[in-house]
Order: C-alpha cells, then sequence, then structure tokens
C-alpha cells in the first residue's frame, strides 16, 4: 500500500551490549513485543489523506 513503516528498535534493550550485564535475564513479555511490533507513520506533516490511509490499511490488517 506503499506506507512506510519501520522497526525502531529490532533487539530487546536487555540484549543490546550496552546492556550486556542484563543479557541473560528473562523477559518474555519484552522478547515478544520485539518480535511483533511495528512503527507507523505518526507525525504533525503528515496531511488528513495521508492519515486517513494509514488508518484504513490498520484496519484491514489482522493476524
Amino acid at each position: 500500500k506503499g506506507i512506510g513503516t519501520i522497526i525502531h528498535y529490532p533487539i530487546p534493550p536487555h540484549k543490546q551490549a550496552c546492556y550486556k550485564e542484563w543479557n541473560d535475564l528473562s523477559l518474555p513479555v519484552t522478547e515478544r513485543i520485539h518480535r511483533e511490533e511495528l512503527s507507523i507513520p505518526c507525525n504533525p506533516c503528515m496531511s488528513n489523506d495521508d492519515v486517513e490511509t494509514v488508518v484504513a490499511a490498520l484496519n484491514e490488517y489482522s493476524i
């Protein structure tokens, strides 16, 4: 549909090198969110038509 998406944090924080002291933690909710999350366009420069396009695409989406 031509809508830009991104995964902002593909590695859970506790698995990142800067937090290596927490690498061994078991945080299943955090890890699940990082497998399933997706960032969508959301900014003040979007036109009403752009917002409606994103909303319509989200309403069509199913898992």
